[in-house]
Formats: structure tokens, sequence, C-alpha cells
């Protein structure tokens, strides 16, 4: 069973219910900025980036932040995330995703494009928007 079936809310802090198990705050606010808690995946994502600054701790933190709806603060912690230039699609399409969203067509175009230029395929929803994205860009 996935660890995120055996944890419970209290509050906002999650806790493991199992004694000694490890659960990573990226892992977790990841779950949580797509499966519609954004507030505990900003949260989450924000104390990892207090460990560390990796282009992957970014990107989540980017993802939460996007998710909560905190765009500008979200384009520029995915801004920070591309710095470590790491060919990740997934990470441009988010990134292209918010420059959408806050109305630079250029830099979604730019980002979306890259991302697809990887992989095509890279995610069996994320893969299809971006081309569905980039066709309504300007």
């Amino acid at each position: 069973m996935p660890c995120w079936h055996r944890w419970s809310r209290s509050g906002r802090q999650i806790t493991a219910l199992t004694a000694g198990e490890v659960v990573y705050r990226s892992a977790l606010a990841w779950f949580h900025a797509e499966h519609g808690d954004a507030a505990v995946a900003v949260e989450l994502a924000r104390a990892e980036a207090e460990v560390g600054r990796d282009a992957a701790t970014l990107h989540t933190l980017g993802r939460a932040l996007s998710a909560a709806g905190n765009l500008d603060e979200a384009r520029l912690a995915l801004d920070r995330a591309l710095v470590w230039g790491v060919a990740d699609a997934r990470l441009l399409y988010q990134s292209g995703v918010v420059c959408q969203a806050l109305g630079d067509a250029e830099q979604a175009r730019h980002h979306l494009e890259a991302a697809l230029a990887i992989d095509d395929s890279f995610h069996p929803i994320e893969a299809p928007a971006a081309r569905q994205l980039l066709e309504g860009l300007p």
C-alpha cells in the first residue's frame, strides 16, 4: 500500500502512522498539489525548499504554488529550477503553464515547445495539454 494511504492529517500537519517511517515532503507536496490540497502542498514544499534548493525541489515548490494560485511566486521558483539546466519536460511544461496564465505567451511558447522537443509523450495528460496550450497561444 502506498505510504500516502497510511497517513492522517491533523490540522495542517501530516504525520506518518507507522513508527520510523520516513515520509518525504517533496513527494507529499506533489501529491497534494495534484490532488487538491494546495495549502498543504505549499507548506510541505516550502519546508523542503528550506533544506534544499535543487531543481526538483524548486519544481515541486513551483507546482505547489501554482496549484495554490500564487503564480508570480510559482514562476520565480520554476525559473530558479530552470537555471539548473536540467532537461525535464515536466518542469518546462509547468513553466509554460504558469507563463501562459500570467499572460507571457512568448515564454509560454518557448517552454512548451522545449518540453515537447525533449519528449513529445512525456506525460499522458500534460503532453497533450501542452499541445493544446500551444494551439491557443497568439
